[in-house]
């Protein structure tokens, strides 16, 4: 009777060591870091009143008589996997993911935690506020972590400060969309303003229609080894024989054995070029040449109803023929609207931002320049699919790749102006002037992106962007040179999301 009590007894006794777990871990349930526990219980030893034996020729065996004396605590484990994380609101708090522990010090005694509720205090040190225990780590030193030190108390003090830093990098991320339509036709609305931001005029008939003018003049009969570059294209029809005067002469101090004639209009002191050639002039003689074949020469020059000429590939349009836009700024201003006609046969009415006949509708992205005064500039770049011509500094790669794999970057143009821009100029809000120039030692002021045919980046073939922004006018800030990198773009067909990120930053205090 008293061995059958004390086994309940025993039984009552265990359970209530896992109550008392269980209760521990309720009332801890808002313990930050606290790990909860478990109760296991074990069979407690038997007491044997006949022993088992083992089967013979004539009984089979029998099992042992034992009577179970009650149970007892096995064991009590701390359960030391991770807490769901959350928002505190206070951000010097932090928290473990995984295995790991905080390492806090008082004095020369090291604890270890899963309690991240720190903050400094007074001296800026990072402590645990309940007891006091400085938090350990390793403080950079000029943005360098050494993990391989001594770890000490991680210290803050309240105030210090961060210089400012320019921009140097920017870098593109993100896909743009390799089934963007191209733009067809340009009709837009304008809006009064003294300045036409487009590249012809709606409404604006051809009257008359002329070879263009050549760049270069063929050397005389009998004049070999002369060469000519004509300055400009004022006077030379392709095929005409044109006459020259002689203005000056001078010797080459890089080959004794040509002479560099000057030319000019006769009875003009304009300087229309330069011969190089191993004959000898005089100055007053004439010199007669004929325009030679280049690319001019298959170009026509058409004047409009408005007074105004342009330049057109020949045999593009006939006298009467309405001269529609190839490109146009809306911006607001001078230009109110325009009506996209694109490719896939829709239509697309915008109000502002610039479009070109061949592109693709741009991607408009505003990047923030960061200057070595810490004050922020907006850059904005536009981003199209390049569908027409070539870009005569391309290489092989590019050239494999063609035109159906090109976008261009480029700066937005300004009021009043067509695009791509090869610089632009605003007024900041304090009154300062910031200049700023995309690719601006290339004569063509425009980024290349290419992708390879699987749609990722191809670095062999992009040509890439340097940025370059000068301040005058009130600030004194350094000019900021940042190289434009587009390695974390892709092609692929789908929506456009590409968008820039910039390093540098402003002037700061720890607060």
């Amino acid at each position: 009777m008293m061995r059958s009590l004390f086994s309940g007894v025993s039984g009552l006794k265990s359970h209530q060591t896992r109550m008392d777990v269980i209760g521990n871990n309720i009332a801890n349930i808002n313990t930050v870091g606290f790990k909860s526990s478990r109760v296991t219980f074990a069979d407690m030893l038997s007491q044997t009143t006949a022993g088992a034996s083992g089967p013979t020729t004539t009984l089979g065996g029998t099992n042992p008589k034992q009577i179970g004396l009650g149970t007892a605590v096995a064991s009590i484990d701390l359960i030391f996997s991770d807490g769901s994380p959350q928002s505190t609101g206070k951000n010097t708090d932090v928290a473990l993911s995984g295995n790991g522990l905080f390492v806090v010090k008082s004095g020369n005694n090291t604890y270890y935690t899963r309690d991240g509720a720190f903050e400094f205090d007074a001296e800026g040190n990072y402590v645990l506020p309940g007891s006091g225990y400085f938090v350990q780590g390793w403080n950079a030193v000029d943005g360098s972590l050494n993990t391989n030190a001594q770890p000490t108390n991680i210290v803050v003090p309240a105030g210090k400060t961060m210089p400012a830093t320019s921009t140097t990098q920017v870098d593109f991320s993100g896909n743009l969309n390799a089934s963007a339509p191209i733009i067809t036709a340009i009709t837009y609305t304008g809006g009064g303003g003294t300045t036409n931001p487009t590249s012809c005029l709606t409404g604006v008939t051809v009257d008359t229609i002329t070879a263009a003018s050549s760049t270069a003049v063929s050397p005389a009969t009998g004049d070999t080894g002369t060469t000519m570059t004509i300055v400009g294209t004022d006077g030379f029809v392709a095929g005409a024989t044109v006459g020259l005067t002689v203005v000056s002469t001078a010797t080459s101090t890089a080959d004794s054995t040509v002479t560099l004639v000057t030319v000019g209009y006769p009875d003009s002191d304009t300087v229309v070029g330069t011969i190089s050639t191993t004959g000898t002039y005089t100055v007053g003689a004439t010199y007669n040449g004929v325009a030679s074949s280049d690319s001019k020469d298959d170009m026509d020059i058409l004047t409009l109803s408005d007074g105004s000429t342009k330049t057109a590939s020949r045999g593009t349009w006939n006298e009467g023929d309405v001269y529609t836009a190839e490109s146009v700024n809306v911006d607001g201003k001078n230009i109110i609207s325009a009506v996209l006609t694109l490719s896939d046969g829709s239509t697309q009415k915008v109000t502002s931002g610039f479009y070109q006949v061949g592109r693709s509708v741009p991607i408009t992205t505003i990047v923030t320049v960061y200057d070595s005064e810490g004050k922020t500039h907006a850059v904005t770049l536009l981003l199209d699919k390049d569908n027409v011509g070539d870009d005569s500094t391309s290489n092989e790669d590019a050239r494999a790749l063609g035109n159906e794999n090109r976008w261009r970057a480029y700066i937005a143009p300004g009021e009043g102006t067509t695009g791509p821009a090869t610089s632009y100029t605003t007024t900041e809000s304090d009154g300062s002037i910031t200049n700023g120039y995309l690719n601006r030692t290339l004569s063509n002021s425009v980024a290349y992106i290419y992708f390879n045919n699987d749609g990722s980046y191809s670095a062999a073939a992009t040509r890439g962007g340097t940025l370059e922004l000068e301040y005058s006018n009130g600030n004194g800030a350094a000019s900021t040179t940042a190289a434009i990198s587009f390695t974390g773009l892709t092609q692929y067909s789908g929506s456009s999301t590409a968008y820039p990120t910039a390093d540098g930053n402003a002037f700061g205090v720890l607060q």
